[in-house]
Order: structure tokens, then sequence, then C-alpha cells
């Protein structure tokens, strides 16, 4: 459903979202790529483009790191806006650049009701709000070991 970019940085934020909940607000590269299990250079330039996108800030410095920039109010649509930008939220499920109620692809109307369902339920997700669910629900940002 998302990029592989746009997985990664779902999960950053989260990740991110976690430290701030527990009292830290800024973490390092290597404590985001041990946190969710990815590679130090992809994560350092998905981070590149959610600090250009605004979502997260970049400190330099003995006490700097990574931080969100707001993390009580990013949600899913910002992070998946910022990398993958509109095309799940407002595109053409066939790709079309001109698809409208007045000049349909034949999933138009199939997918509208759906497409208006899955906009809701991503601004309507704050990051911040799955990361807190992390410790209710045991669920988890990278792949279980197998010992």
């Amino acid at each position: 459903m998302f990029s592989k970019t746009c997985t990664y940085a779902i999960k950053i934020v989260i990740h991110l979202a976690n430290r701030h909940a527990d009292g830290k607000d800024r973490s390092d590269l290597k404590d985001i790529t041990e946190g969710i299990d990815s590679p130090m250079a992809f994560t350092a330039k998905v981070l590149q483009q959610l600090t250009r996108s605004g979502i997260t800030e970049s400190t330099r410095g003995r006490s700097g790191g990574i931080s969100l920039s707001s993390p009580l109010t990013v949600s899913m649509a910002d992070v998946i806006q910022a990398i993958d930008g509109d095309a799940l939220m407002s595109g053409c499920l066939l790709g079309f650049k001109e698809c409208s109620d007045s000049h349909p692809c034949p999933m138009h109307h199939k997918y509208k009701p759906i497409r208006a369902q899955l906009n809701t339920a991503l601004i309507n997700t704050s990051m911040n709000g799955l990361a807190s669910a992390m410790a209710t629900t045991n669920s988890h940002l990278k792949e279980p070991s197998a010992n």
C-alpha cells in the first residue's frame, strides 16, 4: 500500500513519538536504526525527507539529535503526504491525471467512498496515538527475532 520509504518513515515517526512519550525528546540515528531495524544510510535519507517536510527537526551538537516538530499533532496523513505525496489520498486508482465525477475512470465510483474512509482514518490517526497504543497492544516496529 505504501512505498518502502513511506513504511520506514511511518516507523521512524512512531519510534520518535514513542521516545517522546518516554520523556526523551531527541534520538540519534543509531537509536532510530536499532529501534526499527533499518539500514543506517537509508534511515538517514528518510530522515532528511521528514526534516525537509517539517515533520522532524535535526539539532546538531552534544545534546542534539532528531525529534518530532509537533509530537502531539502529526498524523499518518502528514507522513504519507511528506513521503509519497497525495496519490493515495486523492489520486486516481488507475493512475490517470484526469479522473473525477464528471470524467471518471472505470474504478472511480467504487474507489471514491473507500478513499474517503481511508483519508478520514489517516487524518484522524495520530502518530502519538499509535506510539501510545504500543504499550497496551503489544505491537512492535521491527520483525521479531527468530531464536
